[in-house]
């Protein structure tokens, strides 16, 4: 099971990896409910979006069925779906699937062998003798109580434009069962009682009758009960604290009681405390060498949010001499960038181009770049001795235009504060890296 999020396909990502019994022969989506529904071979199944799981919501029982890959589509306005099947006698037949009351009604046979292998609506299903859409109001579960009111309003024109007159039908139906029923006038505000439901997320659908023609359904999902906590927000790190704000809402837009929830706290992975408020205190070895701290903070309530990270904050002794830098990652996190120019391209860490790990900075030759890489303090201690510097540099490819490359020295991480080059500004023309280098002492800084 996958989702693309561009009609091309060029962007996917795997929702789950499904086994064979799972395999479905007809696959639809559903625009009024807003879910994938599927025939499984066995089973008709509503196929959870966000996680790929099938839940089974009704076996047709099909006397001589044959496994064939068919399509399937749903009508609104006969609440049913439209399922091409084969039987074993090679025979094709088009029947309209109603899954909430489990029912399964032959439209026609094709002797054959007519194959459909997809199928969709036109014009939208929209009848214009049906009544248009009623509109959610307040969904009044509260606290994260299982049972509450939903509130609706009637419409009151056709989808051709005409007045509705007279009593409308509802139905409202939660995750395809329907629930509730009435009758009320056009544009009348409806509230309906719905009780005991499980905890979690629902669809909830109302649809309106006038005479024998239904409107579309109006759908929505919303999520019953506590929910688990979603991740903090501006999770921020400095010299003193860790901050962040706190949860109000859960993971699935449902309720959470914020001054219920915990919060757990690491620095680098360390655990440093659990606090129910939204800061904790936080100190660093005073005699460690430089080095990049990040803190995690999980909200705790009904389950446990994921993780949310701060920024990178450094601090420590500066590192030792000699020192080279491959860079590794650890060493990168050491440094910090500065998109000057305010271009969008920064220094960046790479690992896997020309199977080195490296710093890459992206840039445009018709264009004037000002991108930093500020690399971590050193211990240059001797006011009499001069330290040499080399790097090795080179153009992406061969087809990027030259570039130039600038070293500079300084006592603070900043372009301000780089006031002597130590390798001046030079060209890049080759793809090889080359090295360049240079020598600096410390009055000259």
């Amino acid at each position: 099971m996958f989702k693309s999020s561009t009609p091309d396909f060029s962007e996917t990502s795997i929702i789950r990896e499904i086994t064979d019994d799972e395999y479905c022969s007809s696959l639809t989506f559903n625009t009024s409910e807003n879910r994938l529904v599927g025939f499984n071979r066995l089973y008709f199944v509503y196929i959870d979006l966000k996680t790929g799981n099938q839940t089974k919501a009704f076996y047709p029982a099909i006397e001589d069925f044959s496994y064939t890959y068919t399509g399937m589509m749903y009508d609104p306005s006969k609440r049913a779906y439209y399922w091409n099947y084969f039987t074993k006698d090679h025979k094709s037949h088009m029947a309209l699937v109603d899954i909430t009351n489990k029912k399964v009604t032959n439209v026609c046979d094709y002797t054959d062998m007519t194959q459909f292998s997809f199928m969709v609506p036109i014009s939208g299903n929209e009848d214009p003798a049906a009544p248009m859409k009623p509109a959610f109001g307040e969904m009044d579960f509260p606290q994260g109580a299982l049972s509450g009111n939903v509130s609706f309003t009637m419409p009151e024109k056709t989808n051709g434009g005409e007045a509705l007159t007279g009593d409308l039908q509802w139905i409202l139906s939660v995750d395809g069962n329907d629930v509730a029923s009435g009758s009320g006038k056009p544009g009348e505000k409806v509230s309906a009682p719905v009780k005991d439901l499980t905890t979690g997320e629902h669809l909830f659908s109302v649809s309106v009758k006038s005479g024998e023609v239904y409107s579309l359904p109006e759908s929505t999902f919303l999520y019953i009960g506590i929910d688990t906590p979603s991740a903090p927000a501006n999770v921020k790190l400095d010299a003193t604290t860790a901050t962040w704000d706190a949860v109000t809402v859960g993971v699935h837009g449902g309720y959470v009681d914020p001054a219920s929830l915990q919060y757990r706290v690491a620095v680098n992975g360390k655990e440093i405390g659990t606090t129910s408020s939204t800061s904790i205190p936080v100190s660093y070895p005073a005699d460690t060498q430089y080095t990049a701290y990040t803190a995690t903070v999980t909200a705790i309530g009904n389950g446990e949010s994921s993780e949310a990270e701060s920024n990178k904050y450094l601090t420590g002794k500066p590192l030792s001499l000699p020192l080279t830098l491959i860079p590794d990652l650890q060493q990168a996190n050491l440094c910090t960038v500065e998109d000057t120019d305010g271009n969008g391209n920064v220094w960046e860490y790479n690992n896997g181009a020309r199977g080195l790990e490296l710093f890459i900075s992206g840039y445009s030759a018709d264009t004037k770049v000002d991108e930093w890489l500020f690399l971590p303090p050193m211990a240059c201690s001797k006011a009499d001795g001069v330290y040499s510097f080399a790097i090795n540099a080179a153009l992406n490819s061969a087809g990027d235009k030259p570039a130039q490359l600038q070293v500079c020295v300084g006592r603070e991480a900043g372009p301000e504060a780089m006031k002597t080059a130590i390798i001046p500004l030079t060209e890049i023309t080759s793809t090889s890296l080359t090295e360049f280098n240079g020598l600096f002492s410390l009055t000259e800084t």
